[in-house]
């Protein structure tokens, strides 16, 4: 078809002329496709929520236990932030 794997693909499941249009538009152009989605839509809301909802709250909105609202709380921010020992 195009020879060309990523355009192959959406050829077979979104159509030829879907395919073309992406080639089209995007031609000769390099992209990164991430494996995961870039963000986690739960830990986004525990975090934009936290402090006007308590954790069984959260809980409650996210679908997950409390126990794990509060893990999530818990996180590390980055790799390198470490915990205080206190």
């Amino acid at each position: 078809m195009f020879g060309h794997e990523l355009l192959d693909f959406i050829s077979t499941h979104a159509g030829h002329q879907t395919a073309a249009l992406v080639q089209e538009s995007f031609g000769g152009e390099s992209f990164y496709i991430p494996k995961r989605k870039a963000a986690d839509e739960k830990q986004a809301f525990i975090e934009q929520h936290f402090g006007q909802m308590d954790t069984r709250q959260l809980a409650r909105a996210t679908g997950l236990s409390v126990r794990a609202v509060q893990l999530r709380l818990n996180r590390p921010i980055s790799k390198d932030q470490v915990r205080l020992p206190f």
